[in-house]
């Protein structure tokens, strides 16, 4: 069964425009979150895994649309993916467990929100839980740094 998707009231008035009535709520759809590449089971290796032409790293949430800490997660990740100089070190996707339990089956995906951290087709960094964007900007730092480092140790 496929959940319905997850929106907030915003406090905005209703076309009433009555001031007075504060429990007038418009609902929206969070306008930040959808900026992640959605992923499946059916295109995950081909996307995640066996890119060969593209060997930087990938960056992918694990997440359900009614999880809350998710929808936090799937924020932060877009405000890093829109960041200048990360941009450049890795690509964000986000893949939804429960209408793709084999992809997180396959990576042992135990608890959501789930963030792994790919280089070369490998998971080289998992982050669990909802965190704040240091933390991921550290990962992504720390593994752009190693990829930069082995290309460099190839000319050497």
């Amino acid at each position: 069964m496929q959940m319905a998707s997850t929106f907030y009231p915003s406090k905005t008035t209703t076309p009433n425009n009555n001031d007075d009535d504060n429990d007038n709520f418009q609902i929206e759809p969070p306008k930040d979150i959808n900026q992640l590449i959605h992923i499946n089971d059916s295109n995950f290796d081909e996307t995640i895994s066996s890119s060969l032409e593209d060997d930087g790293l990938k960056l992918v949430l694990f997440s359900a649309s009614w999880c809350g800490p998710c929808i936090n997660m799937a924020r932060t990740l877009t405000q890093c993916a829109q960041s200048s100089s990360i941009t450049a070190a890795a690509k964000f996707y986000q893949i939804d467990t429960d209408l793709n339990p084999e992809s997180a089956s396959i990576y042992s995906v135990r608890s959501i929100p789930c963030v792994l951290l790919f280089k070369d087709g490998r998971v080289v960094s998992e982050v669990v839980g909802s965190v704040p964007a240091t933390v991921i900007e550290k990962q992504l730092a720390k593994y752009s740094q190693s990829c930069e480092n082995d290309d460099e140790s190839q000319y050497q």
